[in-house]
C-alpha cells in the first residue's frame, strides 16, 4: 500500500487560453481539486481552478503557470497525486481506496491461490485489476461483483471468479 494516491492526470489541452482536461480518479471529479495542490512524481505542485466539468471523470481546469496550448501540451499525460493521509476517512468496512487492492493475495472461489495485485486501472467502462499469477504470468479481470465476489481487507485477500480472468 502506497502512502500517494494516483487522484488525477492532465489531459489534452482545451481552447487556446492553457485550458486543461483534468481526468480525474475520484467519484465526484469535482473531488480532485478539494485537496488543495495535487503534486505529481516529481513532487512539483500544480494548483488548479475549475472552469466547468465536462463529464463524469473529466474536468476542464486552468493552471496558474499554464497560460497558452503549448504549455498545456507540455502538461500532457502528467500523473498527479495526494498524500493517502489527506483523503477522507472511510464510512463503513465495504469501502476502500483501490490503490489498497494493491498487493492484495487472490484466491479462487475453491480457495487456490493465483497471484498477487499487481495494478489498478480504469480504461472508462469499470476498474481492471492486473494480477501477477503463480507462474509468473500477469492476467487481468474487471473488478465488478460477478468476477471479484470479496475484498477482505484485515486478510489483505480477494476472492474472484478464476473463469473471468483475461
Amino acid at each position: 500500500m502506497s502512502d500517494i494516491i494516483h487522484i488525477a492526470t492532465i489531459g489534452a489541452p482545451f481552447g487556446v487560453r492553457g485550458h486543461l482536461r483534468l481526468k480525474t480518479n475520484t467519484e465526484n471529479p469535482k473531488n480532485a481539486l478539494s485537496y488543495g495542490s495535487l503534486t505529481d512524481h516529481k513532487g512539483r505542485a500544480y494548483t488548479f481552478k475549475l472552469i466547468r466539468v465536462e463529464n463524469d471523470n473529466t474536468l476542464i481546469v486552468s493552471e496558474e503557470s499554464t497560460l497558452d496550448r503549448t504549455a498545456a501540451e507540455g502538461l500532457r499525460g502528467i500523473k498527479l497525486f495526494v498524500q493517502k493521509k489527506d483523503l477522507p476517512t472511510l464510512k463503513n468496512e465495504d469501502e476502500f481506496y483501490t490503490n489498497d487492492l494493491i498487493g492484495m493475495t487472490a484466491y479462487s472461489l475453491e480457495n487456490e491461490l493465483l497471484g498477487n495485485v499487481l495494478e489498478v486501472h480504469n480504461y472508462g467502462a469499470s476498474d481492471i485489476l492486473t494480477l501477477r499469477m503463480t507462474d509468473g504470468t500477469l492476467k487481468q479481470i474487471a473488478f465488478i461483483r460477478d468476477s471479484v465476489l470479496t475484498v477482505d481487507h484485515l486478510q489483505k485477500k480477494i476472492t474472484l471468479v478464476k473463469e473471468h480472468l483475461l
